[in-house]
């Protein structure tokens, strides 16, 4: 008994060290990037302003389709702050988090202005000082806002590819498959053309990347704090977009390499174990930003966290929560490729879920493992959960929040080929070429 209470001490003290350097390197990078001079920036910084002044702050790459709305109103503000920040003042600055604003214009018009005449921030935005600001204000050295959706569009297409190919190479065809299939499902090709929409699935693919390789090791005792760092990362970067793929993703791959390689082993302390350090660092984490602005600023930040919890979850208007959670769901669900095309995507899903249905009823297994099955349901229903836990905010924004189901999409294509004989399929159709 001592020597588990020692034991579970230690994991305790590790684990608060891990996170309490953590944050103190994310920290130190936004303020490392505030020291960056503004002068340095602003020729890109006005290249990207003239950019987003191009379009309004919300339009649809593709017309009537929802899942293709792009959100520049969150990147015109996030581009703002990093603007903003003060290389005298680089800790501050940060933590304020301000930006230019105006009412009679838009949030484009406005941060164009702001740059063009250099004027001074005059909006406290306290909730928003996303580390994300930092890798914004790095990249403006370099490139505009244009180059930097490129470059983003090119950074998923090699993450996912090189997935992709790790798993092929090593015969996970399942999860693979399941992969294309999830990306394909959340419309990944919209993804590069927001910022707000980017992040998380940067940091969802090299987390995954990352845990396929460590599981293929066989480092398990590697991933508790894993995933602790990836749930701290996953909150410095960026708030309520799509952070749960950052989970479950990387999560649900671990989880199939570890069962085709220990069938013996119970997976349910281990799923829960990373979903509750994943957790604890992405909720610790912006808990910390909070107690760091405070601490920071000498300002008292809890009527700001009232305020932002209040309009996440819609605390003071339960009157309409329960037709929030419904329109949460449906929305989020109706925006999955292909469905959303209409009546003949409708069909295509219909008819792909009859093929899958008849597979896993004429070619299943003679046995099945069960507890992964039971944990990819686990998971593939977290983001519903998380839709009708913070039904406000998916109600409004389900055109980008709908992604999260890529994890859901991942679960069920692991669900299947776990279900499924294949071997007995191509025994059969190898017969029939016979026959």
């Amino acid at each position: 008994m001592n020597r588990m209470r020692n034991n579970i001490g230690k994991k305790i003290i590790l684990y608060s060290m891990i996170f309490v350097v953590t944050v103190l390197c994310l920290t130190g990078i936004l303020a490392a990037s505030a020291r960056i001079p503004t002068e340095k920036l602003q020729e890109n910084m006005k290249k990207s302003a003239g950019f987003l002044c191009e379009r309004e702050v919300f339009f649809k790459l593709s017309e009537n389709l929802e899942c293709s709305n792009i959100d520049r109103y969150a990147d015109s503000i996030l581009l703002s702050i990093a603007y903003h920040f003060e290389p005298e003042h680089p800790l501050t600055s940060v933590m304020n988090a301000s930006y230019y604003f105006t009412e009679y214009q838009n949030e484009n018009q406005n941060f164009y202005e702001s740059v063009t005449k250099r004027l001074p921030a005059n909006q406290q935005y306290l909730r928003y000082w996303h580390g994300s600001a930092a890798v914004v204000r790095f990249l403006h050295l370099f490139f505009s806002l244009r180059q930097i959706y490129q470059l983003h569009a090119v950074l998923l297409a090699v993450l996912a590819l090189s997935l992709i190919f790790v798993l092929l190479w090593h015969r996970f065809f399942g999860a693979a498959t399941g992969i294309v299939c999830a990306l394909t499902a959340v419309s990944i090709w919209y993804v590069p053309f927001s910022l707000e929409y980017t992040w998380m699935f940067l940091w969802a693919l090299i987390a995954a990347l990352a845990a396929v390789v460590l599981a293929l090791k066989g480092e398990e005792q590697l991933f508790f704090p894993f995933f602790l760092i990836v749930g701290i990362v996953a909150n410095w970067l960026d708030f309520l977009t799509t952070e749960t793929v950052t989970l479950l993703i990387p999560l649900l791959l671990v989880l199939a390499i570890k069962q085709k390689k220990e069938k013996e082993n119970s997976p349910f302390g281990f799923v829960a174990g990373c979903c509750g350090l994943w957790g604890i660092g992405y909720a610790c984490m912006w808990i910390t930003k909070w107690v760091l602005a405070s601490i920071v600023l000498s300002e008292n930040a809890m009527p700001y966290v009232k305020e932002h919890i209040g309009e996440r979850i819609g605390i003071g208007e339960e009157h309409k929560a329960l037709r929030e959670m419904a329109g949460a769901i449906k929305n989020n669900i109706r925006c999955l490729f292909p469905a959303n095309l209409g009546p003949i995507g409708v069909a295509v899903v219909c008819a792909v879920g009859i093929v899958l249905l008849y597979l896993c009823w004429v070619y299943p297994k003679k046995e099945w493992d069960r507890r992964l099955l039971f944990c990819c349901i686990f998971l593939g229903v977290i983001p519903y959960i998380r839709y009708l836990v913070l039904h406000d905010h998916s109600y409004l924004h389900f055109f980008f929040t709908y992604r999260a189901q890529a994890a859901g999409i991942l679960a069920l294509g692991l669900i299947v080929t776990e279900i499924v004989d294949w071997r007995c399929i191509g025994n059969g159709v190898r017969r029939k070429k016979k026959s």
